[in-house]
């Protein structure tokens, strides 16, 4: 019998590379992502992020196409953006998005990874970060 899990760490860039998420809506803005996959029957373990960009830790069913399945949540966030962030500062999601997948022993790492981005936004910047994960677990 075969049996499979998909997880995925996924990041949406915003297209205003300075403050596009003010810390006023970050929360319940993150909370509509998080609802977005769930109304979709995609588990989500975590989401967090910064200023600038939004970090996702989501389980993808097999059936389920996991690139129209982010975008779907990009274009639906972009259009619900209102309801929770000013728009002179959030004006949408850059193209594409990053994303690797994860082992579920992993999970607990990452969750607190992305539940903590707050904290690791003290010490570096969003660009330092992605860097950081592109070259460790994409390139």
């Amino acid at each position: 019998m075969e049996k499979t899990r998909h997880i995925y760490h996924v990041i949406f860039q915003t297209l205003n590379p300075g403050l596009a998420i003010p810390y006023d809506g970050q929360h319940d803005f993150f909370t509509l992502i998080a609802r977005l996959f769930t109304n979709r029957k995609c588990p989500v373990y975590a989401v967090g992020g910064g200023i600038n960009h939004v970090h996702v830790l989501v389980e993808i069913p097999e059936k389920k196409d996991y690139k129209m399945m982010f975008n779907k949540v990009k274009s639906i966030s972009w259009s619900k953006a209102t309801e929770y962030l000013p728009l002179d500062e959030f004006c949408g999601w850059s193209k594409g998005f990053i994303s690797f997948s994860i082992g579920y022993r992993e999970l607990p790492y990452w969750v607190d990874y992305v539940e903590h981005q707050d904290s690791i936004h003290e010490i570096k910047s969003w660009a330092e970060e992605k860097r950081n994960l592109l070259s460790e677990y994409i390139l």
